[in-house]
């Protein structure tokens, strides 16, 4: 706190300082020093952007390497690096526009100073020193003074200023708390009303990626802190609408996060190391249905990836709310409820990627509740073909026939070696006869769980 009262007060007095140097100047020599000043800046942008079209490819190359390096990445693992490439630029861009601005401002600076007063001489037929106005306008020079400053000053703090309103919109919309490290720049007064006067989009005009135009950097660099912030903030990741949202407002980060996964997914799949990482798949029955989610994944891509997101973060939603990411034993218990099976049977069928699931999560559920059991708990029990015709109201449907069928292999699990009572044998016939209405399940899931039945009598 103390620090930004003493840097605010250092402001204030070297403002002060300029105006009252302004203000007993001449109008003359104002209105000169601030078109110097403008043409200073102008010139700083146009030539800030021809040294990014200049150096760029060259720095972008670079970066590219060395991102690879960093990341542990090998041509073999990341075959298609499109999104790297763009992501290199993208930093080469904002590193040679930093740069660059503050460097050639600082070179303009005294060439056209130098211009102005060479001018002046020529004009007025006096140094620009010696000039003694016939007429001043005081007020003129306090407004010409403010804007001179601002454009000088604006050169010195548009970055400092930008970055903290980066990082402070960044935060609040991932409703993160200002670390104190980051307090006295987020907060600090000056470089909010340099933001509020421009600092921003000076900033996005100069790191303004070559030939796209879709590009605002800030807008990337926004999205890319607000999803940080975001996945370090929620203890559910599932409530995740603000990253899926972010990821919808920006270019570069969904290109990235699609190819990334997808090469991930890729090399995982075949049991394959990416990026000095393997994922370790269970040599059990559930192996199929993992193997079945990275194949999806390894095709994710741009287009797809809000969409196969959201399907994700609903899953993992539903699976958290229902213990199933820290208890996977609690499976059979949510599979025997209609309402489970309902919203996890929707969240798959409404994405046409992650709807191939359903039939191996069903076959899944069949193979786990008939363990132990008289039966080929090992065989496919229904195809994807057999969703092909289904309507999303078949959809809740067969989630009800599905949390039956498991509702009623477990009680005759439980039942196992116990004599029927007339009204239960009628009842679990009943139920049978229930499961044959499926259009999924239908007669192959009938005759199985019949065959089991048949075992018992009253």
């Amino acid at each position: 706190m103390l620090i930004t009262v003493a840097i605010f007060i250092i402001f204030l007095l070297i403002l002060g300082i300029y105006l009252y140097k302004a203000y007993r100047t001449s109008t003359t020599q104002n209105i000169y020093n601030t078109l110097t000043t403008l043409i200073t800046f102008i010139g700083s942008i146009i030539l800030t952007r021809l040294a990014i079209n200049l150096f760029s490819a060259n720095v972008t190359t670079k970066l590219s390497s060395l991102l690879k390096n960093v990341l542990k990445i090998t041509q073999e693992e990341w075959p298609k690096s499109a999104s790297l490439d763009n992501l290199a630029n993208f930093l080469a861009t904002i590193l040679i526009g930093l740069s660059s601005f503050l460097l050639i401002y600082s070179l303009l600076s005294p060439i056209n100073h130098f211009i102005k007063r060479w001018l002046f001489k020529k004009i007025h037929k006096t140094s620009f020193k010696e000039y003694q106005p016939s007429k001043d306008i005081k007020i003129l020079n306090i407004i010409l003074g403010v804007i001179s400053f601002y454009l000088i000053s604006l050169v010195y703090l548009y970055p400092y200023a930008a970055l903290a309103a980066i990082v402070d919109t960044s935060l609040t919309k991932a409703d993160y708390p200002i670390p104190a490290s980051l307090d006295a720049v987020v907060d600090n007064p000056i470089l909010k009303v340099y933001n509020h006067l421009g600092s921003e989009q000076l900033f996005d005009t100069i790191t303004q990626v070559q030939d796209q135009d879709q590009i605002a950097t800030s807008t990337e660099l926004k999205g890319l802190l607000t999803i940080a912030f975001s996945l370090k903030n929620i203890d559910n990741i599932a409530d995740a609408t603000l990253v899926k949202d972010t990821l919808s407002e920006t270019y570069l980060i969904p290109d990235f996060i699609s190819e990334l996964a997808a090469n991930a997914a890729t090399r995982w799949k075949n049991d394959q190391p990416f990026m000095g990482q393997t994922l370790n798949l269970p040599n059990n029955k559930s192996k199929k249905l993992y193997v079945e989610v990275l194949d999806i994944v390894s095709k994710w891509e741009r287009k797809t990836l809000i969409a196969d997101i959201t399907t994700v973060f609903d899953l993992y939603d539903l699976l958290y709310q229902n213990n199933l990411i820290e208890d996977k034993s609690a499976l059979i218990s949510a599979i025997s409820d209609d309402a489970f099976n309902e919203k996890l049977f929707l969240c798959l069928f409404n994405n046409q990627d992650f709807k191939t699931l359903l039939p191996t999560f069903i076959n899944y559920g069949m193979s786990i509740i008939l363990e132990g059991m008289n039966v080929n708990s090992n065989q496919e029990f229904i195809s994807a073909q057999d969703f092909n015709s289904l309507s999303r109201e078949d959809i809740k449907n067969e989630a009800h026939y599905f949390g039956l069928t498991i509702r009623q292999i477990n009680e005759l699990k439980s039942l196992k070696g116990h004599q029927l009572s007339e009204a239960d044998y009628r009842r679990i016939l009943q139920n049978l006869n229930e499961i044959k209405d499926s259009k999924i399940l239908g007669t192959v899931v009938y005759n199985v769980v019949y065959k089991l039945f048949q075992n018992y009598s009253y």
